[in-house]
């Protein structure tokens, strides 16, 4: 904020409480995840850019904002859908300040409601925002692609609900196993019970192993 001048003009004393005023808004902030509940996806959080203030000898101070607790993570979601993940302690994030009191519409059926409070942008209305990163720690290389849509994760990835436990199928592996039984099996089976001429064969006896299923499921994606 900057300080006034000996004998202030009006325009100054306007734009220097002006000033003084957006420096309490708070915006949007980089955050980090210091606890997340997964069951009613809340989270503790703390602000990574520091607050500032000057104090009684007119220095510039800066602080840290204190932990922001109980505030709702945002999963993209509608219509039945949503795409979620697991946040880890330490997960980086956006904190998104709301300009208005949202205490009693995220605890009503989330419809429209009137503020509880007349704050503005303050530390108990935070939204977050998973998976900011600063550019000294951007996703490696193998996480993205510059044409196609990539879902990376170490653990598994489960489609159509967390209870998905059947690993799909690969192309590649399905061919393989495909083409492996075709040479061992296919190819070399016998007939017993074959007459020579017109008579019709018997069932085949199958020389080597069926298809193993395993050979050909995905070692991540789950599905229903």
């Amino acid at each position: 904020m900057p300080d006034l001048p000996p004998n202030p003009s009006l325009a100054q004393i306007v734009e220097t409480a002006v000033a003084g005023a957006q420096s309490s808004i708070e915006t949007m902030l980089p955050g980090r995840i210091v606890s997340y509940d997964h069951t009613s996806q809340k989270a503790s959080v703390q602000p990574l850019i520091q607050g500032s203030f000057t104090n009684s000898e007119g220095t510039l101070t800066y602080v840290d904002f204190p932990i922001i607790h109980n505030c709702p993570v945002a999963f993209p979601s509608g219509d039945g859908g949503s795409i979620t993940f697991p946040l880890a302690n330490d997960d980086r994030c956006v904190l998104l300040f709301a300009s208005r009191d949202m205490a009693g519409w995220l605890t009503d059926d989330g419809d429209r409601n009137q503020p509880n409070d007349p704050r503005m942008h303050a530390l108990d209305d935070v939204v977050v925002l998973p998976g900011v990163r600063s550019f000294a720690n951007a996703l490696s290389s193998g996480a993205i692609d510059t044409s196609d849509m990539v879902l990376a994760s170490t653990n598994d990835i489960r489609l159509g609900g967390s209870a998905a436990s059947n690993y799909l199928a690969v192309a590649t592996l399905v061919a393989a196993e495909v083409n492996q039984w075709i040479s061992t099996v296919h190819d070399t089976h016998t007939h017993a019970g074959v007459t020579a001429g017109v008579s019709t064969s018997g069932v085949p006896l199958v020389v080597g192993t069926s298809v193993n299923g395993s050979n050909m499921e995905s070692s991540k994606v789950k599905a229903l």
